[in-house]
């Protein structure tokens, strides 16, 4: 029988216990989930491989700012289910925390495949949101757990060439947004306009609606850290910060629904499976706490019905949140469950 997200927190004692217990269960460590055996034909790039360029992905000069919004554990543990235990098999996903994590991100992207990083590099700006789950593994008739992974229910960028990769290569659910961008990540006042409806119609016609907003108190002066160490040590003292540090140091990998429509039944999937990934961090460049009582602020849209799906308030006050500069790398990604 599966475990519950109740059976976990019993056994872990909340959220602070049940990371207590992934470290006992060596949770931490890089998930063992080897890519299933397959027999590929060549991809066909049509003498040319842009705009789907190869994996792995580097993320150079990132400007990040972060923000933990409180969610309703019920509304998450139905996305997981919706989203990833009904695809799966050998796996089960529960959300490991009440919250959501909301980045806003610029930062340049490239090819690491040794063929296409001639190509260039193109500059990126977006908002995610991340969910953190504890990965049980099926043995027999009862469920272990196995390891953490981050699942990103919904990216929002300014890039079609990073939309359309994102999507094909690993099962990114990125979608078309518009942003107006901080001077300065330190001060992250911020807008995000989506193409889309207000409300379902048949007569409806979308067009660009405002989606989401950050606003950030000015400071006189913000702190920052010097090196990962200095950065590690400042996040950990902040309880859910401090799983920032899991998706940054500890080989968390990002988690992924890859799938493409029918085009025979448009209600069917042609392919469907999960995908993990790691995320290797490079440099970093610096980072700090952001002042508090940043206010993010969420609208509802019958097309991006983030409040409903994520069970987050369309207000909210984030008392404590960061910023960072930092390179990373995508890599190569394993195939969790396919059908």
């Amino acid at each position: 029988m599966p475990l519950s997200r109740r059976d976990f927190f019993l056994m872990g004692g909340s959220a602070v216990g049940g990371t207590a217990l992934a470290a006992y269960y060596g949770l931490n460590k890089p998930p063992v989930t080897p890519s299933l055996p397959a027999i590929s034909p060549p991809f066909i790039d049509g003498r040319h491989p842009f705009p789907i360029l190869r994996p792995p992905y580097l993320q150079e000069n990132v400007q990040l700012a972060a923000f933990f919004l409180p969610a309703d554990g019920e509304r998450l543990t139905a996305l997981c289910d919706e989203s990833l235990n009904a695809p799966a098999s050998r796996f089960q996903f529960i959300p490991l925390l009440d919250s959501v994590l909301l980045t806003y991100a610029e930062m340049q992207i490239s090819s690491g495949d040794e063929r296409d990083r001639q190509v260039g590099k193109m500059n990126e700006t977006e908002i995610g949101f991340w969910l953190l789950t504890l990965v049980s593994r099926r043995v027999g008739d009862i469920w272990i757990p196995d390891h953490l992974a981050w699942f990103m229910p919904a990216l929002f960028v300014d890039n079609a060439y990073a939309i359309a990769a994102g999507r094909e290569v690993y099962g990114f659910n990125k979608m078309a947004a518009q942003f107006e961008k901080p001077a300065r990540i330190q001060e992250p006042n911020i807008t995000m306009s989506v193409l889309g409806f207000k409300q379902f119609a048949p007569d409806a016609v979308a067009q660009m609606e405002p989606l989401l907003s950050i606003t950030t108190p000015a400071s006189a002066g913000n702190t920052r850290w010097q090196n990962w160490d200095e950065a590690k040590t400042e996040l950990s003292s902040k309880s859910e910060l401090g799983e920032l540090t899991r998706l940054l140091n500890d080989a968390v990998p990002l988690l992924f629904l890859k799938q493409f429509r029918d085009a025979v039944d448009g209600r069917s999937a042609c392919y469907q499976s999960l995908i993990e990934a790691p995320m290797e961090v490079g440099t970093f460049r610096g980072g700090g706490w952001l002042p508090p009582n940043s206010q993010v602020s969420i609208n509802q849209l019958d097309s991006h019905p983030l409040t409903d799906l994520l069970g987050i308030a369309p207000e909210n006050k984030v008392k404590t949140a960061v910023w960072m500069q930092f390179d990373f790398t995508l890599k190569l990604g394993n195939v969790v469950s396919s059908q």
